[in-house]
């Protein structure tokens, strides 16, 4: 089976990246707004999803408005559109450091030396990345006079992967016991 390439999506990106080069900087526009300037329909996730690479595509950033729609990046609104796509990262890096916990709790005494290691050394990278993204969360980016605590956390933090990574090493090290 060969990929073919859909005209119709191509035309509607093209659209919509004219369209998104077009507008001003701190420019509100609504979905409505979208598919008339365009005649995309912007009625479904497919749509939505198109409009989001063609602003990716354009290096446009924008913060979604509840009802539908989006504002454009602007000197204005810059810290709000960084700090929301840090709650977002937040949000994946805290599931990813959850879901690893899991898993090193459940398969990491029974792995060999060198990939037990690696487990925890990755596990213990996104609980760092975690807790360093904590602070991200709505108002810490955006006030800097917090960035003094942030930095002795991320040390605190630093530590702590330290000593998982020593840990990691220590369980390495210990044979499992052959079965008689």
């Amino acid at each position: 089976m060969s990929f073919e390439p859909n005209p119709k999506r191509r035309e509607n990106l093209v659209a919509l990246r004219k369209f998104v080069d077009e507008q001003e900087a701190g420019a509100r526009v609504s979905w409505l707004e979208v598919e008339q300037a365009t005649g995309v329909r912007m009625g479904n996730q497919l749509s939505r999803n198109l409009f989001r690479a063609a602003c990716i595509r354009e290096k446009r950033g924008y913060i979604a408005l509840p009802g539908g729609g989006v504002e454009f990046s602007s000197a204005g609104n810059a810290v709000e559109c960084v700090t929301r796509y840090a709650i977002r990262v937040n949000g994946a890096i805290a599931s990813a450091a959850e879901k690893s916990s899991y898993v090193v709790e459940r398969h990491a005494r029974e792995m060999s030396g060198e990939a037990a290691r690696e487990l925890l050394r990755n596990a213990s990278l996104l609980a760092l990345l975690a807790s360093l993204a904590k602070p991200a969360k709505a108002d810490a980016i955006a006030k800097p006079a917090k960035a003094d605590a942030v930095a002795k956390e991320a040390d605190a933090v630093a530590k702590e992967a330290d000593a998982i990574a020593e840990e990691a090493d220590a369980i390495a090290e210990v044979k499992p016991k052959a079965k008689t």
